[in-house]
């Protein structure tokens, strides 16, 4: 059993004052001022995978996104939930089939059939896990995703306090998945600050590029192809051109 240690994360915070939002923004490999979150949704998947994404978070997902050659040249759907959604919008983190089963399980007086699309048995890839804090002061958590060793995908603010990292895991199965993640990673994450009930393959997080009533859960960083080298030592500030 581990807890979040607020003096060991200020620690670490403290090696790395200059690093906030922009700091992230700056070492981004993909400038992220351009990107759509329609954009941010292929960067992540492979051709052919979907994406459930929610404006409900209890719901069963109210859009699949489907990596396909040509993206919507208007930004398709999730273009329209760019502004007028108070509690802003989710999606899940690894992709899925898109597809509803019905899972024993799941069974009870509100799901009487076991259906779900937001299950295990949905997902396609374990490839992603999710990093995200409510206990620990913002800048510090970002001071602290700057310098783990980890092959951080995205960085993404909430639209409130929390930002949420989504790192690339590469699991082969649910089980491989919580080896990595729960076990291996687990304690260190959760001393800094990181959410135990958030490490779990079957996880929403925030959707970039929607805002939360009139607050921007805003892309910080992304890189489809990280190395596993901490961002601190990997990136140096670039120049962006933006076509």
């Amino acid at each position: 059993r581990v807890g979040f240690d607020p003096a060991k994360l200020a620690k670490i915070a403290k090696r790395t004052p200059e690093v906030d939002e922009a700091w992230f923004k700056a070492r981004s490999p993909i400038p992220v001022d351009a990107v759509s979150t329609d954009d941010y949704l292929r960067a992540i998947t492979l051709p052919g995978e979907k994406v459930l994404c929610f404006n409900n978070y209890k719901s069963q997902g109210q859009f699949v996104f489907e990596h396909t050659d040509e993206p919507a040249a208007d930004g398709g759907t999730l273009a329209t939930w760019r502004d007028g959604l108070d509690d802003g919008a989710w999606f899940l983190s690894n992709p899925v089939s898109g597809r509803s089963v019905a899972v024993a399980r799941l069974k009870g007086p509100h799901n009487p059939d076991g259906k779900s699309r937001r299950c295990e048995e949905c997902v396609t890839s374990f490839r992603y896990a999710v990093l995200e804090s409510d206990l620990a002061e913002p800048r510090a958590w970002l001071a602290a995703l700057a310098q783990i060793p980890l092959p951080i995908v995205s960085v993404t603010t909430s639209g409130g306090k929390s930002i949420h990292a989504l790192v690339l895991i590469n699991a082969t199965s649910k089980g491989q998945w919580d080896k990595i993640v729960r076990t291996r990673l687990g304690p260190t994450l959760v001393t800094l600050g990181a959410d135990a009930a958030a490490l779990t393959a079957v996880r929403l997080t925030r959707l970039p590029g929607v805002h939360r009533g009139t607050r921007l859960q805003e892309l910080l960083y992304l890189n489809p192809e990280p190395t596993g080298q901490s961002i601190h030592n990997l990136n140096s500030p670039q120049s962006h051109e933006i076509a």
